[in-house]
């Protein structure tokens, strides 16, 4: 797969998942930015805000990710 086709698919990723949860693009980016530097993430906030599954949801479309 090349580097246009990679961040094309990430980009439709990040677009699903923004869609699917509702005013979190900027947390949804950073996941993704987070993913391709190998980093780990934390994110806070007050439960009950789709932290979680929003974390699975990614790592669920990303051969080879784990949560």
């Amino acid at each position: 797969m090349s580097a246009q086709d990679t961040a094309k698919r990430l980009r439709a990723i990040s677009d699903e998942l923004s869609d699917r949860f509702y005013e979190r693009a900027d947390v949804v980016r950073t996941l993704v930015v987070t993913l391709l530097a190998g980093q780990h993430s934390l994110v806070l906030g007050p439960p009950g805000t789709a932290k979680s599954e929003m974390a699975r949801e990614l790592t669920g479309r990303i051969e080879g990710a784990s949560y």
